[in-house]
């Protein structure tokens, strides 16, 4: 998730700038972040997947982190979002045959974004190989080509996203 108006209403208690600062601090103190990411929470828009992926890309280009796992949300019964899914506009759907337990509960989100299509955008496109030298990994991801086929697929644009500095900004006084 880079996107502050999703981690408010997970109540995750940060925001994407905040990451990004101890992001960069983690890195500079010589330690490797790993960005464990998901996609497909309730509400989350294709444009809000596409400005999180272009965050990420960021941090990885300024050196912010390393590497990086995206997954698909699922809502699971004991979860917030499980026990209280009006909070987050949407609706549960009937559990299936179940034999065993009641874990992943599949859900309708007003909203449509096509998660599957979005989620095999960020298997196939943002893939990110990290080699290790004796100082620091050097990582790079796909294509831009293609990121920008499937963005442009989507309808959606990238250039909307603002840029948070990882690194502290140098203060101008005088």
């Amino acid at each position: 998730m880079a996107s502050d108006r999703l981690l408010e209403l997970m109540q995750k208690g940060v925001t994407v700038e905040q990451v990004a600062r101890v992001s960069r601090a983690f890195s500079d103190a010589g330690i490797m972040v790993h960005a464990y990411l998901m996609y497909g929470f309730p509400t989350e828009t294709a444009q809000d997947t596409i400005d999180a992926l272009e965050r990420v890309r960021q941090l990885f280009a300024a050196g912010c982190i390393q590497s990086a796992y995206w997954h698909r949300f699922a809502a699971t019964a004991h979860s917030p979002v499980g026990l209280h899914p009006e909070e987050y506009g949407i609706t549960l759907r009937p559990p299936h045959n179940v034999t065993f337990a009641r874990n992943d509960i599949e859900f309708d989100d007003p909203v449509g974004t096509d998660h599957d299509f979005l989620g095999r955008a960020c298997a196939r496109l943002f893939t990110t190989t990290c080699t290790v030298s004796a100082s620091m990994p050097t990582c790079v991801s796909g294509s831009s080509r293609a990121r920008k086929a499937v963005v442009a697929a989507a309808g959606i644009t990238v250039a909307a996203v603002p840029f948070f500095p990882c690194r502290p900004q140098p203060s101008h006084r005088t």
